[in-house]
């Protein structure tokens, strides 16, 4: 089994994560709140058989 990841740090997390659902046709699958308790953000997408990770801080 592999596990592929793709990582994207953003300063406007929003912002960014709408336009790359717009673009690539993504949703996001996972809030983490226990990061939004540390004062970032980070959301989680499946993406073609891989596993992408959106954050900000």
């Amino acid at each position: 089994m592999w596990l592929r990841q793709v990582a994207l740090i953003a300063h406007e997390l929003d912002l960014v994560v709408g336009q790359l659902e717009k673009v690539l046709g993504l949703k996001t699958a996972f809030n983490d709140p226990e990061v939004v308790s540390s004062g970032s953000s980070m959301q989680s997408c499946p993406w073609a058989g891989n596993f992408s990770k959106w954050c900000s801080r």
